[in-house]
């Protein structure tokens, strides 16, 4: 039997160093990945409480969409760290 979507991208962020909890959440340092009922997943930190939502993948999108979430969340990162060195008003 075939792993579905979900499964195999499940593996994905667990070979990657993601850890879940029994809610489905899973995280890695301060980033939060969270599956919704839907066929999204809602990616949050701990500083934006939701930066996007993503497509689970296809088996042939997941290396992309793997990527894809590494680059919002590092993206995110630099922009807290840029804008508390802004002066504030």
């Amino acid at each position: 039997m075939e792993k579905s979507n979900y499964s195999q991208f499940i593996d994905v962020l667990k070979a990657d160093g993601w850890v879940g909890d029994a809610r489905g959440c899973f995280r890695k340092g301060e980033w939060s990945v969270i599956f919704d009922t839907s066929s999204c997943m809602e990616l949050y930190t701990r500083a934006n409480r939701r930066l996007f939502d993503v497509l689970v993948p296809t088996s042939m999108h997941t290396a992309w969409t793997m990527n894809l979430i590494t680059h919002l969340f590092t993206a995110d990162d630099h922009l807290q760290k840029v804008s508390k060195q802004l002066p504030k008003n």
